[in-house]
């Protein structure tokens, strides 16, 4: 199976050859959509930024990620200690490169 990065490197060379061509990612949706197989997404926007899983969902914003830890964190007795907490979850936070998209 190819890496990320192998099919990114097919993806430009791809465009390479056919600079006039739109790029669609298209998603699979069986599992979400009743009708439809895939569902075509346009790229929005890509940056670095934190990855955060809560087990429902996954944030990719600094400020949301600090007050949903810190909002959990409501047994703690001393707001500086919850404060503290938060900023670590952060901090700590592995580093990704998002691809965010687009119905399209």
């Amino acid at each position: 199976m190819s890496t990320q990065r192998e099919k990114i490197k097919e993806l430009v060379e791809l465009m390479g050859a056919n600079p006039d061509m739109e790029i669609h990612l298209c998603v699979d949706s069986e599992e979400i959509l009743e009708n439809c197989k895939w569902t075509a997404h346009k790229i929005g926007k890509i940056e670095i930024c934190p990855w955060y899983e809560d087990g429902d969902r996954i944030i990719t914003n600094e400020d949301e990620i600090y007050e949903i830890v810190y909002d959990n964190l409501f047994d703690i007795e001393h707001e500086e200690d919850a404060h503290r907490m938060a900023q670590e979850v952060v901090d700590n936070c592995k580093q990704v490169i998002c691809v965010y998209t687009f119905a399209g």
